[in-house]
Order: structure tokens, then C-alpha cells, then sequence
């Protein structure tokens, strides 16, 4: 992980506590403090896995291999027969509900929108493509490319290339969709303010809406008889002053009439004439919501109407309109004039409140009261009808990590025999295998107070409780409990994984991960702990401090058992990355610059204009940098010069890490994406 920063000046100390007496007894009988979760059978996945060592003359070459991840889940919805649609941070997926088979997947999508008939599904993308697919096969139906974006001119001029990339990335995640309440149509809006309609039954354009009043479209909703459309937004586009409500016609593409309006537009406040529509809005102030009725042909204002909203407000007729509160019914008269003609005191508290079918009585609490049309004195009470409410679809963390929807990944790590794990989580942590797709969970009795740990084989996962530290033993589900641990502090197995250092505070142990006995107990000074890394050799342990403030850093050596003390850079920054060399001579910290400092003496050796999650190449010459922008930015150590840069992610990298052969690069990033970088 990183963060723009810099370097502290600080003198570290040690105390050696190596006995041949354990201060820490361990219990190395298995426990079922922890359970795996049943996981989908793992399909192999071919890896091309590069075998050419990146270096300085063939990084320009680098190339994507292979990329994995589904993305953390940000919203799900089932559709019939038996299907559900996901939306994940890197896309739409699209499974089979009853069995969770992925039948199909949209990397890259931003948005979907199911038909109301639940026949097709519209799925939006990062460049604003959109393709209609069938629900039922899941095939693509219809692929319609970006469409061309008439921009105000002074909106062009006044905007750089970054932003406008940056405000159509932000837009195709927002843009309102809406299909026809006969499902044979599709409304999107653009980021120019246009909106553009679709026959799905055809797959050709109907029209193009333009307009200078409105704005950008927040919310679009079809008229009851599919004729004409109804758009409400921002105007105007450039200044986000006033909401504006739109009419228009889609056989002749005019806008009928345009109005400063605010609220959200709703189906339920269509009357069943289709001479009426509303808008829900909260006046300033309010608690509560009021809808507000307009006259489709000119748009002039009904009224507006107090209380809640069943699913059929209106009578059958569109002359009635009813809302409640919890204590009251409210019977409102909207035409020849609008007026509140009754308030109705039900015996009990009320829950709903609508028409029947054939608008003689409205019906509280779906029948238990009924009050008799025209005017709604006479009250009977019922047996109400049961009333079951759709059970609501809940799926578990555990089986969105499952089908490999992973948030928060941790650490990456890779086996001589290019094995490849990735790990995160907390009070449940998993280990990922990409290659074939095998998710590992454990779940845990209590919440562990630190963040669980991967070795680096990848077979163990060690964590710390109040009463116990744990660690779990991958290959054969055995668990070994230690008497004590560290609390709120961070782990570390070494290389090897023979050894399992532990923070607390500013203060680090390490023990023998076989019986648990103390090999070292590190005394320093500054900020608490909260990561430990290891060089690749297992002779340093590099200490990052809590906010990656001044004084966060220290290094150790594991061999003479003692702090090495750094030279000071004179920054304010603190360390959020640090990076080994290979042969253990020098390490690269990330701060608000990258400073190069001698493991031997702490001494300065220079720094490079980066900063981000870093990367060593096999040959410690070259200096991978991944920032915020999803760019990977490469350094030559020894002109402290940029020689190459790439795009590697939409989101922030948080993640490098480069194969034992230095032929493969890994990236991660914030939004869950896992590349796989290489030369051909």
C-alpha cells in the first residue's frame, strides 16, 4: 500500500532475549477455533507465464499476460427465471442463481437496468457502449458503440484532457436508463446532455433528444402509453444551478414543455389515465416526502399532496388520489378541483393505504379496514388478506468471496513454482489462488485483533486474538494456538517461514513458528507499529509506523540483532512502501519521493522523483512505481531517471510484486483488479 510521503531521522535500539528458555509455550494440539468455507470446484486456468527477465533493455516490451478478479460487490439484483445480475467495482457478472454458475461476465461495465417484463437486461460500459442481452440465454442481443458527444464549445475549452476523461469515467457510472413500461424501448442519457432512445424489438435508434434547458439528465421515465418521455436534471450543464424537468415527444424528438422542478420521478404517481404524473420531493426542513402532480400535456402543478404512498394511490377513475401516515388516511380530490376531502382515523396503525381494483373502497392494511367510496364514511372491518412480502435476496460475504468478488486484498506472494496466492480479510480471512480459481476461507470464533498473515509458500495464515495467537495450517486444516500474543499490533513470517515476527506498540518480537519459543524481543522509539516486511534474505525487518508520520520507520537486522540507524532525509513525510533489494545491500521507502538508503550503515544513497507501491527488478536496476492513477511508472536506479510508464489500472495501485525469476509482474488495485505483466 501507498501514500505520497517522506523520511524520518530516528536511532533504534534492540534488546536480545534469545534463551534457550521459551518465554511464549505453545499448544500444538489442532483446534476448531476456525472452519473452511466449501468453495466451487477449482477449473485449471493456462497461464502464459513469461520466462524472459525483465531488465532495462526489454521493459518497453511488457506486456498484459493474463488478469484476474471479480471485483468487490457494490450491488446485486435476481431476475426470472432464476438470475442474478451483479455489479462489481470491475464490471457486470451475470450467474445462475440456484448453483451461483457464472454464465456471463462484462469486465469493464458500469451500470445495468433490467427490463420490467425481466426478458432483457441493459448493460452500460467505461467508454458509454451499451449492450442489450437476453436474460434467459444471456446472450448479447444487441451492441450499440459510444455514441458522439456534442459537447457545448465552451464546456471543451474550458476543460484539460485529464478531466474530461475523469468526468465521462465519473459520468458512465451515474448516467440514468429506463426502459419503456412495455419493455420495447430504451432511454440513455449522454454526457452532452442528449438523450438517445432505442427499439429493442428492432435494435435501430428512434430519436435523439437534445435540449440547452435541461441539462445533464439525472432520472428518465417513459409515459405510461410509451410515446413520451419524461427527463429530470440539472441546468444547465456547466453550472448545476436548478433542477428542470422535462416533456417530450419521441415520434417527433421536441420537447413538449420544460419546467424548474425538483424531486425524483416515480411509476406510482402515473395515474391510470396517463394524464397525470408526480414527483416525490422533501421541502426543506421536512422529515417527510410530499408528492407533487402535474398535467402531462403542460406540466402545470396539480397540487401537492402530504403523506405516504401505497402501490396504487390513485382510483381507477384518476379522479381520487389517497396517502397515509401511521396514525391517519388522507382522501384527496383531484379533479374537478383538488382538495383534501377526508381524514380517516383507522383503529390501529396503519401500514398502507389504497384503492381496490375497481376503486369502490380503499383498503387499509392491505383489506383489515375497508372505507366505502364516494365518501368514504362507512368502515368495515376484515380479515385482512395475508400479505407475504417478497423474502429479500441476502447473499453472504462468505459466498461473494466465494465466487471470487475479494475486497481488501492484503498481500501477494508467489512459490518458486510460480504458484500464485493473494490474501486479505479480517474477521474472516481468505487465501486466493488465481490460477485455479480456489478460494480458502476461515472464519473465526472471535475477531482477531490484527490483520491475518500469509507465509510465503502460501500454506500458513497467522492471526492474533485477545487470549491467543493462531495459525492455521493451509495444506492440512491443522491449527497450532500459542498461550500469548501481541495485541493490535502487525505480523510477519520471515522467507523462510520458519520465524513469525509480531508488533506491539513500538515494540517487536520474534518466535520460532515450530513450538512458539522467543527468539528476539526489538525495543524502539516513535509511532506504533502497524506492518512488518521482511528482505528477501530474512535478515532485515523493516517497522512502518502508525499514519506514516515522522519517526515511523526502523529497520533491524535480524543477524547482529540490533536497530540500524538512519540517516535523515530531513522531510516531514513518512513511510508508506519500502522495498528490499534482492541482495539485501540497499532498500528503496516510498515517500513523497523515493529515497534509496544503505542496509548496512542507514546512509543515503540518493533518491528518485516517485512515489507509490514499489517494485524491485530480479537485478535491483530497475524500479517499478505504481500510483494512484492506475499508472506503473519504471525507474533506472542508477540515472534515477523515468525510462518507461504504462497504464496498468483504472484505479490506484496497491499492489507490485515481481516473480523469484524476475520475468513476471504482478499489480494490484483498489478496485480489486489482478494483472499479470510480462514479456512475450
Amino acid at each position: 500500500m501507498s501514500l505520497p510521503s517522506s523520511l524520518p531521522t530516528f536511532t533504534a535500539t534492540a534488546t536480545n532475549t534469545n534463551t534457550p528458555t521459551p518465554t511464549v509455550t505453545a499448544s500444538l494440539t489442532p483446534t476448531n477455533t476456525s472452519t473452511a468455507t466449501p468453495v466451487p470446484t477449482p477449473t485449471a486456468t493456462p497461464l502464459p507465464w513469461s520466462n524472459k527477465v525483465i531488465d532495462a533493455s526489454n521493459i518497453t516490451q511488457l506486456t498484459r499476460l493474463a488478469s484476474w478478479g471479480r471485483g468487490y460487490v457494490m450491488g446485486y439484483q435476481s431476475a426470472s427465471p432464476d438470475r442474478l445480475m451483479v455489479l462489481s467495482s470491475l464490471g457486470v457478472y451475470f450467474y445462475q442463481l440456484e448453483d451461483f454458475k457464472l454464465l456471463a461476465s462484462f469486465p469493464d461495465a458500469t451500470q445495468y437496468c433490467i427490463s420490467s417484463d425481466q426478458t432483457t437486461a441493459a448493460i452500460v460500459f467505461r467508454d458509454g457502449a451499451l449492450k442489450i442481452i437476453d436474460i434467459t440465454s444471456a446472450e448479447t442481443k444487441f451492441q450499440f458503440e459510444p455514441l458522439e458527444l456534442n459537447l457545448p464549445a465552451d464546456f471543451k475549452a474550458g476543460i484539460e484532457p485529464d478531466q474530461m476523461k475523469n468526468f465521462l469515467r465519473w459520468y458512465y457510472q451515474i448516467l440514468p436508463l429506463a426502459y419503456s413500461p412495455d419493455s420495447n424501448l430504451f432511454a440513455m442519457s449522454q454526457a452532452d446532455g442528449s438523450i438517445q432512445v432505442w427499439d429493442l424489438s428492432t435494435g435501430e435508434p428512434v430519436v435523439r433528444l437534445y435540449h440547452d434547458a435541461a441539462g445533464m439528465d439525472g432520472q428518465l421515465m417513459f409515459t405510461s402509453d410509451s410515446t413520451n418521455l419524461l427527463s429530470i436534471g440539472k441546468q444547465p450543464l456547466v453550472y448545476f444551478r436548478n433542477n428542470s424537468l422535462s416533456y417530450w415527444s419521441l415520434s417527433d424528438g421536441e420537447m413538449l414543455w420544460y419546467g424548474k422542478e425538483d424531486g425524483r420521478l416515480n411509476q406510482n404517481l402515473i395515474s391510470p389515465d396517463g394524464s397525470l404524473f408526480g414527483l416525490l420531493f422533501r421541502p426543506k426542513g421536512s422529515k417527510e416526502e410530499v408528492s407533487r402532480l402535474f398535467q402531462r400535456d403542460n406540466g402545470q402543478l396539480i397540487g401537492q399532496i402530504h403523506g405516504n404512498i401505497a402501490e396504487n394511490p390513485f382510483s381507477p377513475d384518476s379522479n381520487y388520489f389517497v396517502t397515509f401516515h401511521k396514525n391517519n388516511v388522507l382522501i384527496w380530490q383531484l379533479r374537478p378541483k383538488f382538495q383534501l376531502i377526508r381524514t380517516l382515523y383507522p383503529p390501529q396503525e396503519v401500514s398502507s393505504a389504497s384503492f381496490s381494483r375497481n376503486g369502490t373502497q380503499v383498503e387499509v392494511n392491505a383489506g383489515q379496514f375497508s372505507y366505502l367510496a364516494p365518501d368514504f364514511l362507512k368502515m368495515t372491518e376484515n380479515k385482512p388478506r395475508e400479505v407475504k412480502d417478497p423474502e429479500p435476496l441476502l447473499i453472504s460475504e462468505q459466498q461473494w468471496r466465494a465466487l471470487g468478488h475479494l475486497p481488501g486484498k492484503t498481500g501477494i506472494t508467489m512459490t518458486t513454482e510460480h504458484q500464485l496466492y493473494f490474501w486479505g480479510g479480517e474477521a474472516a480471512a481468505w487465501r486466493w489462488a488465481p490460477l485455479t480459481d480456489e478460494v480458502v476461507q476461515k472464519s473465526y470464533e472471535a475477531n482477531p485483533i490484527s490483520s491475518p498473515v500469509l507465509s510465503l509458500d502460501g500454506t500458513m495464515l497467522a492471526a492474533c486474538f485477545k487470549t491467543h495467537l493462531q495459525i492455521d495450517n493451509l495444506s492440512d486444516s491443522s491449527v497450532n494456538q500459542f498461550e500469548r500474543c501481541l495485541p493490535e499490533g502487525a505480523l510477519a513470517f520471515s522467507p523462510n517461514g520458519t520465524t513469525l515476527a509480531m508488533s506491539v506498540s513500538n515494540r517487536i518480537k520474534t518466535m520460532s513458528v515450530l513450538d512458539g519459543s522467543l527468539i528476539q524481543d526489538y525495543i524502539g522509539s516513535g509511532l506504533p507499529i502497524v506492518r512488518l516486511i521482511y528482505s528477501p534474505d530474512g535478515r532485515y525487518l523493516a517497522s512502518i509506523g502508525y499514519y506514516n508520520r515522522q519517526n515511523d520507520f526502523f529497520l533491524w537486522d535480524m543477524v547482529k540483532e540490533k536497530g540500524v540507524p538512519l540517516q535523515s532525509d530531513g522531510s516531514q513525510w513518512g513511510v508508506t512502501d519500502v522495498a528490499f533489494s534482492h541482495d539485501g545491500k540497499f532498500m528503496v521507502l516510498s515517500k513523497q519521493v523515493a529515497w534509496v538508503i544503505s542496509t548496512e550503515d542507514g546512509m543515503l544513497r540518493g533518491k528518485l522523483p516517485a512515489a507509490g507501491t514499489l517494485a524491485l527488478t530480479l537485478d535491483d536496476t530497475l524500479l517499478a512505481v505504481g500510483g494512484y492513477d492506475g499508472v506503473i511508472r519504471v525507474f533506472e536506479m542508477a540515472s534515477r531517471e523515468e525510462i518507461f510508464n504504462f497504464q496498468a489500472h483504472l484505479g490506484a495501485v496497491n499492489g507490485l510484486f515481481i516473480s523469484d525469476d524476475g520475468a513476471n509482474l504482478i499489480s494490484t488495485a483498489r478496485d480489486g483488479s489482478v494483472n499479470l505483466w510480462g514479456i512475450p
